[in-house]
């Protein structure tokens, strides 16, 4: 098996030969494996016992009219067939040693993608299985089992194998299959290859793995005698090899909920239960490079703007929704994805020509739509449109491969891509990579689009640099959260801004040469340049206008800031003349229908109806989350179930404008709360096929704790005990009954929470209804 030094440290490759007197255990690929003829292994053991005396009697062996051996006293009645003896006395004395008739041609471990150019047919842009592995994310090897070309022994018709994994033994999730010649191999058949699940407990690390294939027909008197991986004598054809694996630590993706309430003209839509978000993002989860999802609070809020006028035009409920979610998360001192979820797009309300919107740090997409919030999420993970002719706008990622030297159409996956959890491949000949806006459908499991090896190491390094959050860079200061709107005529509409202190005020967006920013200081002066950044990557220079959402680094002498497209000054925004003022006029704690606080204020503005936004911190102001954004009455609630607990907690109320006007209440105690179980899936009262993978999702929640550890997330079987631990896991060896599943984890306050389903499993053929996850 051919590999690469990269391969020995990102992947896998045959552990160091040993020398050539000393093979040991570790035999396959070239070497010489003991193989013995069919059926003969109780003649040898009773041939090494008797040795010289058995020898000579062999030796002696004579053969009737027929051909047949006349079998002499004391050795077994079985027939010896001619063509066997001399094979017979050479491994008695040692001296003859037979290929197995089948080799292990090659391993490929994926979780998502990986490169391996076995069969020629995919790109070959790089080293086999040299894209990384993520720790604690479930692994897919790929046993590609052949033929031994040239003189071998016997070949079984069909073949098994078993991995040895961190300790554990694993049988292979299909099979048994036939083996075949390496040139008729296809890596786009998942059953020309045996397919082993590597639980992502046992993913960390550095691993050293075992793995052997074998006859199935072990009964059969036909079949010969292999050594085992231990040394001993097997009654099959065998082959093995030990491969290597090493796991990269990679962090959750840390994500806030924004769940929207979408009401417009003679229909309301409820806003997406929270629960709803880990469901929706769950089902990419195998395609992305991590091993789970860290949520932060989330936060419930309506919405009316027209989601059916498509961004970069008048009145777009996705340029006014994505702006609304950047202030949020400009306003916030912890760090995150904004995930905007919207209610399910049943009757066209949220549009059809545009089904969401991302930039860096938010995503923005309706509960499950799959297609569209994978799409939107990469983009929050600094991921570019590609320009392969399928309608996306710039701009684009110029830097993407023409895979296979361009054989494959421009956007392609490249690589075949796997979804570990439902055990289906993605071809790159017809699967498109998720920053095209090829294969649209708004469907759960979208048939054609996968991620490339490309998108996926470029995700996986946004990822470690920026600790899950999708910030590489994070500076606090008391920033202006400046946004604006510049029309093609020259004209700069002020959108709703606000100063607040305890942020970053790096943004992670592209840098755009349209717009500079003079900032002016005390008397007018410039004081300072502000480059711009590409905010919506939906509007572009054919509009009629574009939006943009800037972070400014406050002083006390900040007057305002001059907008320069082409060289020239086209407006000047300038601080109010008059400074605001606001109050609170009334906090009230309503413990009814959960724990909520009615806030309540005055503002004295030049403009009567200034919109605010409303923070809440609770550790005393160290660190804010922003709640709520453009808050056009004086009032509002607060719903304290939703957000961490503490000592000393506080509300601020932030008016919008250039000038730094703002009020927090006084101290108040919100208590701490332990961990929920939430179990997503499998949903009570399914019933599977015996044999096909179940996925095990769940996992505990509270805005106090921290997410659980994977080791402490552990899943029980009321028949089958212990199942497996982590948040997400695939089963395929559930027996036939009824089961209880139950999840069970720490609840962060010294107990345990749990939960648990039934499910039913049924044999194949059960005219009981059996459905999958």
């Amino acid at each position: 098996m051919k590999t690469s030094d990269n391969n020995r440290t990102n992947g896998a490759a045959p552990v160091k030969e040993p020398p050539a007197l000393n093979r040991g255990e570790n035999f396959g690929g070239n070497y010489e494996i003991p193989q013995l003829p069919p059926g003969l292994e109780e003649k040898i053991e009773l041939a090494k016992g008797l040795q010289e005396d058995i020898t000579q009697q062999l030796k002696e062996l004579s053969f009737g009219p027929g051909g047949e051996p006349v079998i002499p006293p004391g050795l077994p009645g079985e027939l010896i067939l001619k063509d066997e003896l001399e094979k017979i006395k050479d491994i008695i004395t040692g001296k003859y040693r037979l290929p197995a008739g089948i080799r292990i041609a090659h391993v490929e471990l994926t979780q998502s993608t990986q490169f391996c150019n076995f069969d020629n047919l995919s790109s070959g842009a790089a080293d086999d299985n040299s894209v990384p592995l993520v720790a604690n994310k479930d692994l897919i090897i790929r046993v590609y089992v052949d033929k031994r070309p040239g003189m071998a022994g016997y070949v079984p018709n069909l073949v098994t194998g078993r991995v040895r994994f961190a300790g554990k033994e694993f049988t292979p999730l299909n099979g048994p299959i036939p083996p075949r010649d390496k040139t008729l191999i296809r890596r786009s058949n998942l059953n020309h290859t045996l397919n082993f699940r590597i639980p992502a407990a046992l993913c960390h690390g550095e691993r050293t793995f075992q793995v052997r294939a074998f006859d199935i027909a072990y009964t059969s008197p036909l079949v010969g005698i292999g050594i085992n991986i231990d040394g001993s004598l097997m009654h099959f054809s065998s082959t093995s090899e030990t491969f290597y694996a090493r796991f990269r630590n990679v962090p959750h993706l840390k994500v806030c909920g924004v769940m929207i309430n979408y009401a417009g003209p003679n229909f309301n839509l409820p806003a997406p239960l929270g629960t709803d978000l880990p469901t929706s993002l769950s089902r990419f989860l195998p395609m992305f490079p991590i091993q789970g999802f860290d949520f932060g609070p989330c936060t419930v809020t309506p919405w009316g703007d027209d989601m059916q006028i498509e961004s970069g035009k008048k009145g777009s409920g996705w340029d006014s929704l994505i702006n609304f979610i950047a202030n949020l998360r400009s306003a916030s001192t912890i760090r995150a994805i904004y995930v905007g979820l919207l209610p399910t797009n049943l009757a066209g309300q949220l549009g059809i020509g545009q089904r969401g919107i991302g930039r860096p740090g938010i995503a923005i997409a309706a509960k499950d739509d799959t297609r569209a919030l994978s799409h939107e999420l990469a983009h929050a993970l600094t991921l570019l449109h590609l320009d392969d002719g399928t309608g996306a706008a710039g701009p684009y990622e110029t830097n993407y491969p023409k895979y296979k030297e361009g054989t494959f159409p421009f956007g392609s996956i490249g690589e075949f891509g796997l979804n570990t959890s439902r055990m289906t491949l993605f071809d790159p000949a017809n699967s498109v990579d998720l920053m095209s806006y090829g294969d649209g459908m708004d469907v759960l499991f979208p048939t054609n689009t996968w991620i490339s090896p490309y998108h996926y190491q470029r995700m996986l390094n946004t990822i470690v640099a920026s600790d899950g959050t999708g910030d590489i860079i994070t500076i606090v200061a008391i920033v202006v959260i400046a946004n604006f709107r510049v029309y093609r005529d020259g004209k700069v509409e002020l959108l709703s801004s606000y100063i607040v202190d305890n942020v970053s005020r790096y943004d992670n967006a592209p840098i755009t040469d349209a717009i500079l920013l003079d900032i002016h200081g005390a008397n007018g002066e410039v004081v300072g340049t502000h480059r711009c950044h590409r905010h919506n990557p939906y509007q572009d220079e054919e509009n009629a206008f574009i939006d943009y959402h800037e972070l400014i680094p406050w002083t006390k002498d900040f007057s305002g800031f001059s907008v320069i497209r082409n060289g020239k000054v086209i407006d000047t925004i300038k601080t109010e003349k008059k400074k605001s003022k606001i109050k609170l006029d009334n906090i009230s704690r309503v413990q009814r229908n959960g724990d909520l606080m009615h806030l309540k204020w005055n503002t004295e503005a030049e403009n009567a109806e200034q919109p605010t936004m409303i923070r809440y911190s609770n550790d005393n102001g160290k660190t804010w989350q922003a709640i709520a954004t453009d808050v056009k009455n004086a009032s509002h609630l607060v719903n304290l179930d939703l957000l961490p607990g503490g000592k000393e907690c506080r509300l601020e109320v932030i008016a919008s404008g250039l000038q730094k006007v703002s009020v927090q209440t006084e101290p108040f105690e919100v208590p701490v709360k332990p961990r929920k179980a939430f179990l997503y899936s499998p949903q009570d009262g399914e019933t599977f096929t015996a044999g096909t993978s179940i996925s095990f999702l769940g996992g505990g929640y509270s805005p106090d704790h921290d997410p659980c550890g994977f080791d402490e997330i552990s899943w029980h079987s009321n028949i089958q005990g212990y199942l497996g631990a982590g948040n997400q896991m695939s089963k395929n060896d559930l027996i036939p009954g009824t089961h209880r599943i139950i999840m069970s984890m720490p609840d962060g306050a010294g107990g345990e929470v749990k939960t648990g389903v039934w499910i039913r499993v049924v044999e194949e053929g059960d005219d009981r209804e059996a459905g999958h996850c």
